[in-house]
């Protein structure tokens, strides 16, 4: 199953995202984001994964698209502020994830904690 999805973040910015259902997960493919300017594009620092194409890092299976949509909609946010301070952690007031991406040094990650129920926006299909 594939649900293409968008979701507008904070300052009316939208990514569109390609939701998938595999066994024993959900994966958030990016379809379309705005681009990083100046900042870093690996996949630490951005915190996508790839098998193809990009995808939303996550540290664990994600049981229901309910539970994507909030994972994409948090990596939306943090990926907004990572392109205006070049900190790739989500707005104050909002929870983190982890990172999962092949670490290059030995920085740990400030993305780590699960998706908390307020972080809603707008997403449509």
């Amino acid at each position: 199953m594939s649900r293409n999805i968008k979701y507008r973040a904070t300052g009316g910015v939208d990514y569109v995202f390609d939701f998938v259902q595999l066994p024993g997960t959900w994966r958030a493919y990016i379809v379309w984001q705005p681009p990083y300017g100046n900042r870093a594009t690996g996949a630490h620092e951005t915190h996508r994964l790839h098998d193809g194409r990009p995808y939303v890092c996550w540290d664990r299976p994600i049981a229901t698209e309910a539970q994507l949509r909030q994972v994409a909609a948090l990596w939306a946010e943090a990926t907004q502020h990572y392109i205006a301070v070049g900190v790739f952690t989500p707005p104050a007031n909002r929870p983190s994830v982890r990172n999962r991406t092949p670490v290059r040094s030995s920085q740990p990650s400030a993305f780590a904690q699960p998706p908390a129920r307020g972080l809603r926006r707008i997403f449509s299909r």
